[in-house]
Order: structure tokens, then sequence, then C-alpha cells
């Protein structure tokens, strides 16, 4: 070929730019196709699935509405009195034409005198639901509409799975006349949704119900996650006799390469730009060099100039990228932690305001048999001293009695003083109110204070018992016992019910009551470690309760003003509750910006059974994860600017290391060129270069290798000692820190172990409750050192007598502990119980506020045969009832339950 052919003219390196533009559009031509591509599908998919979805909930509607018949059918019966065998005979074809149906079940006013099947029901038969408040909540509202309502999710009694319950009043007199009772029809919730197609969704399609009792968009979350509510892609209603529910369902987007189809496009795509872009290189080049006639640039700038035009835009966009994620890192964990601190917010507050309504039920009940004998004042006083013992959630349990008499176990909610009290205002002493201290034994010990006059009848609870006439919650108010320690100058809220005796006659008003420091306190202990703020507002924007220690209320003299959150004297608090007020919605999330920084904001509505709706509100700040965000972010963009130094120093070895051959080899060219022919050739031959080039590559992939081999052995390394720590954490989360025992966990899972190994082998078990006597005086005059030191030794005594291989000791919380004997009868185990007390009045240890002058312990024993009907919770009862008894009897000794 002809020397200066446009052939031989080398290729600038502009016409390499200009093909990887080609190429980089190219491929972005294709991707804008397989984008619009699948959106498509996405929307197809989008719409199949809500149209799946519309007919599932269309189908629970039939379902439910098919079970709705039934209550229509036994309502006729009932109304013309029907015989229990006519009952069976309905609820027995019921319970065949439509599976989801687990009881059926009517009541004779409020109480349930039938329930079909009988079998695994029969807790249900004698229920009253005016003292069951959850239960009462639908009654009313059945009663009120005169017509089928639904009522629940609840969980049922059988299997304590949630169901729903259609219930149906029941009137005399073709509907006009006086309630005769109500029918119910309970079915499980699982199977109608099962039924209905709600459960047999494609894969990542994730449901989410609210609406308890029929509320809808105002109830709670009962399946599912509540921040489904928030980001859902549908929302649908399903409307219910009564009320309706509403379903939120999401699904992945999907992306670029979900589908096979779509790898296969993208693919394709990118090997059309590919072959546009070579086109575009090896066309026909024009004679004219005028476009590349600019001057020529040295290899060493050329090198470096690629690698700052590649490395620059990486580590920019890597930057940014960082910065983003970590960004959405800190939101959403933020997200997540606020979502875990309000679930389990809401969860402990179902369980603390479950307190009240389960001793008032449980006066109430007593009350109606007679066992509750208001004619024997210091009997009943020592009856509510130990319930409220049993439940150290509350602050007070009352009666106050048709005379206006009052009487009350209590716990001070102010003061450094929180030991229980005595509290009556009776005839004898010109109804003032008496309080006094009480010992262990809930007998009454000094006189505290001399209060003022007081009538049980004039106070909110007894007057909203009787304005009710069943249990329900009562308003916030302000105590009147005005004792001289000022330890009840606060405001509470509780439950209160009236009570009537076998005959129906009026006996008083029983009461259950929560002081707002106590359930302030409670809100701290749930957010303690997080940073959080947590209150509760009623609907009045009152606030009820914060996890901070600011105010309430305000005293103006007798005059007690509630604060809401527009007049709390936490910033906070007012702009959380200023976000609340502009958002308008019962449930939400966002992030809100107070005085600078950012705070993640959720709130969400809790209803009380017959009470108030309150709404929960969580402000967690985003600084809480900020500076672990923005080390990553610093780090980030250090690793960056260090790869860059890095590649720069590389480059310049590189050029020079390739441009140094180039350089002799032109200068000998240029030495021939001139005459020289004695020139010598350079030592190293083109040949030789690329032989070299290959000798360090070479070594270079042996480099790697070692040092990946290397870095495998470390990792390997690191794994077996993060497993190692693993299993001691695993350890730890099992063993009392104290004493070294088994923890209640432990417990637990041995216990559960065991009772399954002697029901298969028919073998007994037994169980030993220990505790303690006067442990807290022990702490109190001794010090928790001292409590800690007794109880490490009390663990010691018990390891040395259960020491055969089937005994298990743990420490079953506070000064309880508990030995799992297994193949043991209940001789064997009251001596292991004699051996321990033994043992330990052997060690003689010192307690001088103890009768023995020493430490002693309760022990209460329980050996039963393991069977699988039976379960070791009621192991656990027998045991804890036994410990009870040993108590009661003087303690220091051993009882069993047989």
């Amino acid at each position: 070929m002809r020397p200066g052919s446009p052939s031989d003219t080398p290729i600038p390196w502009q016409r390499y730019l200009q093909a990887l533009l080609v190429f980089l559009l190219a491929s972005l031509a294709s991707l804008s196709l397989l984008y619009l591509h699948q959106q498509q599908r996405q929307a197809e998919t989008d719409q199949a699935l809500r149209q799946q979805l519309r007919q599932a909930v269309q189908r629970f509607e039939e379902e439910v509405q098919q079970a709705q018949s039934g209550n229509a059918e036994l309502r006729r019966l009932l109304a013309r009195g029907a015989e229990q065998a006519e009952l069976e005979q309905l609820a027995a074809q019921l319970l065949t034409r439509h599976p989801p149906i687990v009881s059926i079940s009517t009541t004779r006013k409020l109480r349930v005198n039938f329930i079909y099947p009988l079998q695994g029901n029969e807790a249900l038969l004698g229920l009253d639901y005016s003292v069951n408040p959850e239960q009462m909540s639908g009654v009313e509202r059945a009663i009120a509409q005169r017509d089928t309502v639904l009522v629940g999710p609840i969980r049922l009694v059988q299997s304590l799975n949630l169901g729903i319950v259609n219930r149906t009043p029941v009137f005399a007199d073709e509907g006009n006349g006086e309630l005769l009772g109500l029918v119910s029809i309970a079915l499980s919730l699982q199977d109608t949704l099962q039924r209905a197609g709600l459960l047999d969704l494609p894969a990542g399609v994730r449901l989410a119900l609210r609406g308890v009792d029929g509320q809808g968009e105002h109830g709670q979350i009962f399946h599912g996650e509540a921040s489904l509510f928030r980001q859902a892609r549908l929302l649908l209603n399903i409307h219910l006799p009564g009320g309706q529910w509403q379903l939120a369902a999401d699904w992945p987007q999907q992306g670029l390469t979900a589908s096979r189809e779509s790898r296969l496009l993208l693919a394709c795509g990118q090997l059309l730009a590919l072959v546009v872009a070579l086109l575009w290189f090896h066309r026909r080049r024009p004679r004219s060099r005028t476009v590349f006639s600019s001057r020529p640039l040295p290899l060493r700038q050329l090198l470096l100039g690629a690698l700052l035009l590649t490395l620059l835009p990486i580590i920019a966009i890597g930057g940014w990228l960082a910065y983003e994620h970590a960004q959405r890192a800190a939101e959403q964990i933020s997200r997540q932690l606020a979502d875990s601190i309000s679930e389990r917010t809401q969860d402990q507050l179902q369980r603390f305001f479950e307190a009240p309504r389960s001793v008032l039920a449980l006066n109430v009940e007593q009350a109606s048999v007679d066992l509750l004998d208001t004619q024997q004042p210091d009997a009943l006083l020592q009856r509510l001293l130990l319930q409220l013992r049993q439940h150290p959630l509350l602050t007070f349990v009352s009666v106050g009695l048709a005379d206006g008499q009052y009487y009350a176990g209590s716990r001070p909610p102010m003061g450094p003083d929180r030991g229980l009290r005595m509290l009556h205002a009776r005839p004898a002493e010109q109804m003032q109110m008496q309080i006094h201290r009480v010992d262990a034994a809930n007998r009454k010990g000094s006189l505290v204070s001399t209060g003022a006059h007081f009538d049980a009848r004039q106070r909110p609870w007894f007057k909203a018992a009787r304005h009710n006439g069943s249990m329900a919650w009562y308003e916030v108010y302000a105590y009147a016992i005005h004792d001289q320690e000022q330890a009840y100058a606060t405001l509470g809220i509780g439950m209160s019910a009236p009570l009537h005796d076998s005959q129906g006659r009026f006996l008083g008003v029983a009461t259950a009551d929560i002081a707002l420091p106590q359930l302030s306190g409670f809100l701290a202990e749930l957010s303690e470690g997080t940073q959080a703020l947590v209150f509760l507002l009623e609907n009045d924007d009152q606030l009820l309760a914060t996890s901070s220690t600011d105010a309430l209320y305000r005293r103006q003299g007798e005059q007690v003003e509630r604060l809401t959150s527009q007049t709390s004297d936490n910033p906070l608090i007012r702009a959380a509750g200023q976000a609340l007020r502009d958002s308008g919605d019962s449930e939400g999330s966002l992030h809100l910006q107070i005085d600078g920084q950012t705070y993640h904001l959720d709130w969400r509505p809790y209803v009380l059974a017959k009470g108030p709706r309150l709404t929960q509100v969580v402000l967690l700040p985003d600084s809480q994860f900020a500076s672990a965000m923005q080390a990553l972010l610093h780090n980030t963009l250090y690793l960056g600017l260090a790869v860059l130094a890095l590649g720069l120093l590389i480059a310049l070895f590189v050029s020079d290391w390739v441009a140094r051959p180039l350089v002799a080899l032109n200068h000998w060219a240029a030495q021939l060129a001139a005459g020289q022919w004695q020139a010598s050739p350079p030592q190293r031959s083109p040949v030789r270069e690329v032989s070299d080039l290959a000798r360090s590559l070479d070594q270079m992939a042996r480099q790697l290798q070692q040092n990946t081999e290397q870095l495998e052995q470390r990792v390997a390394q690191r794994t077996a000692e993060l497993q190692q720590a693993n299993l001691q954490l695993a350890e730890l989360s099992r063993t009392d820190a104290l004493t070294g025992l088994g923890n209640r966990r432990h417990f637990d899972e041995i216990l559960a172990d065991e009772w399954a190994r002697a029901a298969r082998s028919g073998q007994q078990l037994a169980l030993l409750m220990l505790d303690v006597d006067h442990f807290k005086l022990y702490n109190d005059h001794l010090g928790h050192q001292a409590g800690d030191q007794c109880l490490k030794t009390i663990a010691s005594v018990l390891q040395s007598c259960a020491r055969r291989a089937g005994d298990h000791v743990a420490r079953y919380g506070g000064e309880e502990f508990a030995v799992i004997a297994a193949d043991c009868d209940l001789a064997r185990a009251r001596q292991l119980g004699e051996t321990i007390l033994s043992v330990l009045a052997t060690l003689g240890l010192p307690h001088p506020h103890s009768p023995l002058g020493r430490v002693s312990l309760s022990i209460g024993v329980a050996v039963r045969a393991a069977s699988n009907q039976g379960s070791a919770g009621e192991l656990i009862e027998q045991a804890d009832a036994a410990l009870y008894r040993a108590k009661q009897n003087g303690r220091n000794r051993v009882e069993s339950d047989a």
C-alpha cells in the first residue's frame, strides 16, 4: 500500500470519544424503549391485581352476608320461643352450610344461655356482656340500630384465633317490645379471608386490614402493617353489616430486568447499540484532514486526561448516590423505629388499659353471686388491697356504697413514698377520709392523714356508673383525697361499674383508676433509650399522658386546667399537635422540621372500649441516626479521593513506562534518519517489552491471587469469630446476669421441652416455685447490693440441691425462682423443697426485718403427669397457687397442689 494513503493515517483520539458517545446515546434510546415497554406491562399487571382484589373483596362481603342470613333464621326462632332442640338443629345446618362458622350463640337479655357446638365453647356459656366492654360495645350498636351488626375481629374463645361475629338483637312484639336477647354467629376470619381469595394472592402482594367493629377508616389495624395504609397502591372499602372495613394493598414495582423477556430485550438493545457505534467508528473518513490537524497530544497527557474523564464522573455520581442513600437510610431507619415504637406502645397500652377492666369485671361478677360482702368492710378492704397488689399499674381499686361510704386500696401516684394505702370514709369517722399505711399482709398500719368529708355518691366515677348502667370509662377528674402529704394532688382516669347482688339490689359502684402520672411513667419506660417523645391526646386535643416530664395540667386554686397540645410547655408537643390538626387524618406519618431539626412524626388512633378515643403520637428525631449517616458519607468521599489520587499516580507510572521504549525507538529512528548507522538499537525490542508486560501481568495476577486467598482466610476467620460471638450472645440471652441461672426465657423453653418429653414417656413432671420471704423489706433496709448478694446465695443453694440430670434451676423473675424436676413424684419434690429450706436455714443469712431473723423461702410444689391434652401453663398455675398458700400459711414452708 502506498505510504501516505488514508488507510495509513493514524486514527485520532476524537474518533474513539465519538464512538463512545454514539454507544451511550444508542444505549439510552434502547433503555428508554425498554422502560416504556416495562411501564405498559406494569400497568397491565396493576390492573389485573386491582380487579382480582376487588373480586376477592366482593366474595368476602358475600361470605359475611350468607352467614347473616342464618342470624335472621335464628332470630325468628328465638322470637317465638323455640326449644333448644330446634335451635341446635338449625345451628347444625348452618355450620354444615357455611364452613367458616365456628360457633352460634344466643342470649337471654345479655347473658349467653345457648352455644353450639358446646364442646370447646363452654367458657362462653353464662357470659354476661354487660361486664365485658369489648363485647358490650358491639351489643349496644346492635340494640341501637335494631339490626344485625358486625363485631370484631375478636379473639375466639375456642382457638384464640381472630374471628368476626354477626350480632342480631331480638325484641318482643315483632321488634317493638323489650329486648329478649341476641343472636351471634362467629366466623373464623382466617377461613373467611381464605375462601374469599384474599390470602391466595401472587407473591409479593401485601395486604392490611383495619376497622375493628366495622369502624373502617377510623378503626384499628388487625391484619398487616399500619405503614401500608400510607403507601398503598390500592385502598378498598369492605361493606359489612352495620359498618365497613378498609383494605390496603401494595405490590413491588417490576424492574427493567424483572422478567426473562426484559433481560432478553435489554441484551438485544445493548448489542444493537454496540453495532451502531462500530458502524460509526468504521465509517469512510473524509480526505481532508483539517478536522484532525490539531497538534497531537503527548501520551502521558492523553492517559491522564482519559483517567480524569473516567474517574471524576464516577466519583461525583458515587458521592451523590452515597448522599442520597444515606438520606434515605436515615429516613427509613427513623420511620421503622417510629413504627416499631408505635406498635410496641399500642400493644403495651392495650395491656395497661386491660388492668382496670379485668379488676372491675371480677368485682362485678363477685357481687352478682354475693361474694363481695359490703357489710364486712375489713374483708372488703383486704380484697381490694390484694387486687391492687396483683395489678401494679393501677392507682385505685375502690368501692363506693349506696349510702356514700367509701373503701379503697391505693398506690400513691405522687411523692417518694409509694407504699400501699388503705382508704375509707364511713359513718364511724363522720365520713371523713382516713388514710392508713398497710403492711405486707394488707393489715392496717399507721394513720397517714385525715381528709375532708367524703361522699362517694358525689364523685364523677359514681355518677358515671349510675348514668351508664354498665361498666364504662369515665372522664379525667381531679382526686378529692386532700391528704397532708399531697400524694394524691393529681388527676386520674379509670372505669367504674354499678354493683348488684344476686337479687338485683344496687350495692354501690366499683372503680379501678389510673393516675395520669402513672400512665406517663409507663410511656417513659416504653420509650426509654430511644430519644422518642410519646404522648396521648384525647378527642378534644387534651393531653392525657406524655413520656417527658412536661405538665399535663395547671392548678389555679381549686380549679384545674387541662393542657392541650397547643398550650403545652413543650415546643415539640405544640409542633406535633399543629401538624396533626393540619393533616386532618386520624392516623399517618410525616417528617417535620422543628427548630431546624428533622423529626419523624407517627400518630394512630387508640379506642378504649366503652371509653374515649385517644390518639397515640410518637415523635422521633432523625439526629439519632444523622451522625452515622454523615460518617458513611464522609468515608465514601474520602475513599473516592483516595482512589483518584492513586489512579493519577498509577497513570503517571504507566504512561512513563509505556512512553520510555517508544521514545528510545524514536531516538534510534532519528539517528538512523540522520545517517548514524552505527547507532545501537534499544536494549529492549517491542516484542521483548510485550513479553515483559505479559510477565508483569502474570506477576500481578499471582499477587492478586495471593491477596484474594489472604482475604478469604481473613473473612473465614472473622466469620468463625462472629459465629462464636453469636453463640455466646445466644447463651447470654438465656442466662440471668445476676445469678448465672437460666432466665425466664430459658425457663419457658426448658419447661416446654420437659413437658413434651414427659408426655411422650408418660412420666411425672414436678415444678417448684420459690419466693424469697419479705425480700422488699430486705432490699429497703439493707440495700440493693445486699439484696443482689442474697439472690446469688440462694441461686447457689438451689444449684447445690437440684443436682439430678433432670433438674433445672431458673430465675423466674425478681425474687422468684423455679426448679423443674423431670421424672419426679410429689414426695420427692416436697423432699427437694424441704432440703432447700434446710440448707438455706443452715446458712443463716441474717434478715433483721423477718420474723425468723434470717432469710427464708416460700415454696409451692406442683406435680403432674404430662399429657397432650394438658399444658405446661396449668402446671405453673398449680405451683403458683401452692406458693400463694405457702405465703398465706406463714411462709418458710413447702406447700403442694395435692
